[in-house]
C-alpha cells in the first residue's frame, strides 16, 4: 500500500469536508436572508403547476375534439404510440422468429411499432408541451 498516496487522500478528504461544511453554512445564511425571494419562487412554482395542469387537461379536451396539434400561446400536443403486451409472450414469440435468445424490450418495441403482432395493443399517448415564452 502506497502510504504517501494514502496520506495525500486523507488530507484532500478532510480539505473537501472543510469546504462543504463553509459552502453549507454561506448557503444556509443565503437562504435566510433571502427567505422572502424563496417563498415567493415556492408560491410562482405552485401557481405555474397548478396553471399547467388545468391547461393541460383544456388543451387534451380540445385536441380530442378537434384534432389541432398547435394550441392557443404555443402550447403543442405531441402523440406518441405506447404498447402494451405480455413479457412472456413477447419473449416466446422472439424465440420463435430467431431475433434473440432473450427479449431485447427496446428492439421488441421497436418492431412492435411498425408490425402487427396478435398479442399486443396499441394506443395513443397525449402528451401537452409548453414553450419556453407563452405568446398570445
Amino acid at each position: 500500500m502506497n502510504v504517501e498516496k494514502l496520506k495525500e487522500l486523507k488530507d484532500a478528504l478532510e480539505s473537501e469536508n472543510e469546504i462543504n461544511n463553509a459552502i453549507r453554512a454561506v448557503r444556509e445564511q443565503f437562504e435566510r436572508e433571502h427567505s422572502e425571494l424563496f417563498r415567493r419562487r415556492d408560491n410562482y412554482r405552485e401557481t405555474i403547476s397548478n396553471l399547467k395542469s388545468i391547461l393541460t387537461e383544456n388543451a387534451e379536451a380540445g385536441y380530442e375534439k378537434d384534432g389541432l396539434k398547435k394550441r392557443l400561446g404555443g402550447i403543442g400536443i405531441r402523440v406518441s404510440k405506447i404498447i402494451d403486451y405480455d413479457t412472456e409472450t413477447a419473449t416466446e414469440w422472439a424465440k420463435e422468429h430467431r431475433l434473440c435468445l432473450t427479449l431485447d424490450k427496446k428492439a421488441f418495441e421497436q418492431i412492435a411499432k411498425t408490425q402487427e403482432i396478435d398479442f399486443v395493443t396499441m394506443a395513443e399517448k397525449v402528451t401537452v408541451t409548453f414553450p419556453k415564452e407563452i405568446t398570445i
